[in-house]
């Protein structure tokens, strides 16, 4: 009789408990997609790159019922000199990567290669001699010099942390009212 009693209950709690680890996982992605855009937000406002591709060298591996975290993955990538606004100049290339500071390559020229692993976009190359080739692609930071200003690091723990105390709540009982 008492056995009879005690299943419902226990299939409640059970209902429950899947709640709020379903809360969790969707509350922790949500906070780490809104902590990756105050990260670019940050960055951007040091460096001229456009989200895009900002968001190119991140990657976010998301929380799930078997994993209760997330994980942002700076790729060992560079940005090319080009997607720092690169134009021509008479003595070479000036890009502006960090706002405010436009700098000269001498001898770089902006080219589109047909072949390669830049093939079919523009980019800054320099040559590495006097003769034709070999040439050698202008890079800007990397992904981990862009991500590991304090400013950024502080910029991003800060939201993670305040958009996770915001949606848990309202997850949670999204999910407690499905019940």
């Amino acid at each position: 009789m008492a056995n009879k009693l005690i299943q419902p209950i226990r299939k409640h709690f059970k209902k429950v408990s899947k709640a709020q680890s379903l809360a969790v996982v969707r509350a922790l992605n949500k906070a780490a997609k809104a902590a990756l855009a105050a990260l670019s937000r940050s960055i951007r406002k040091d460096y001229n790159i456009k989200a895009s591709d900002f968001n190119k060298i991140v990657k976010i591996v998301k929380a799930g019922n078997n994993r209760p975290f997330v994980q942002l993955i700076f790729r060992h990538e560079t940005v090319g000199l080009f997607s720092f606004k690169a134009t021509r100049f008479s003595k070479g290339v000036k890009a502006t990567i960090r706002r405010g500071n436009r700098q000269l390559f001498e001898g770089a020229f902006i080219a589109n290669l047909s072949k390669g692993k830049v093939a079919g976009k523009e980019n800054v190359f320099k040559r590495k001699g006097k003769e034709r080739f070999p040439i050698k692609l202008l890079f800007g930071p990397s992904s981990k010099q862009l991500a590991s200003s304090d400013i950024g690091q502080q910029d991003l723990g800060d939201a993670f942390f305040l958009k996770l105390n915001e949606y848990y709540p309202k997850q949670l009982e999204y999910e407690l009212s499905k019940i």
